[in-house]
């Protein structure tokens, strides 16, 4: 036979304020509420900088094509910074890095 209790009003009172100050708080070790993650509207890409080759010298304000060292893949990139004189060599080692849609010389062996 089940047995019942009678509660008094202050106890009751009592009870509905604690469960109305603790509603929605996490439990402990629930790793607290998280908020939604920002989403850029252009995600980063990946593989912004490259190494690759060029031939020839690269004058400072000119493009040139840059393959890269892993995959044989060419880009288009510009030389913002410097003349690079190779003396006419093939396969100058060099850095490059995307900004946006656009490759640029970042850095060359000569």
């Amino acid at each position: 036979m089940a047995q019942s209790f009678l509660l008094g009003e202050n106890f009751v009172n009592k009870l509905r304020s604690t469960i109305d100050r603790v509603d929605g708080t996490p439990l402990p070790g629930a790793g607290g509420t998280k908020q939604p993650a920002i989403l850029e509207d252009n995600p980063p890409q990946s593989k912004t900088f490259r190494i690759g080759t060029f031939d020839g010298s690269w004058n400072k304000g000119t493009s040139k094509t840059v393959t890269f060292t892993s995959g044989g893949t060419t880009v288009t990139a510009t030389n913002l910074f410097a003349d690079v004189n190779s003396d006419g060599n093939s396969g100058v080692n060099c850095g490059i890095a995307k900004d946006g849609g656009t490759w640029y010389l970042i850095a060359s062996e000569c």
